[in-house]
């Protein structure tokens, strides 16, 4: 059973690399060192979820695991949605959102 579609998930990583600056008050868009560290540190939270939870697709306790590191990823990708607006990327950012947070309506628990 393959839960999340990781491909668009991994594009992500290519668009917050080339963010530098917005004007959002809530988050600092001129750290795209912390912008990227942020996503990628939940992103790997999410795949290793998304593993343990392949591996034993029956196991409850996993599949919470992998809905709370899906609902963490989309939390953080949504509070750094003003840096890629103002980077000219929010669409595509937005597209990842909707397709991880389609893959948290799927969820098998």
């Amino acid at each position: 059973m393959k839960i999340l579609k990781l491909s668009g998930l991994f594009l992500l990583s290519v668009l917050f690399i080339s963010i530098t600056s917005c004007g959002s008050d809530d988050v600092d868009c001129t750290d795209s060192a912390t912008i990227n560290s942020d996503i990628s540190s939940q992103l790997g939270v999410v795949n290793a979820a998304v593993t343990a939870l392949n591996n034993e697709p029956d196991n409850a306790d996993l599949c919470d695991d992998y809905k709370k590191a899906l609902e963490d990823y989309i939390e953080i990708l949504k509070d750094y949605e003003p840096c890629f607006d103002e980077s000219g990327q929010g669409d595509a950012h937005r597209d990842i959102i909707s397709e991880s947070e389609q893959n948290l309506a799927d969820a098998p628990c």
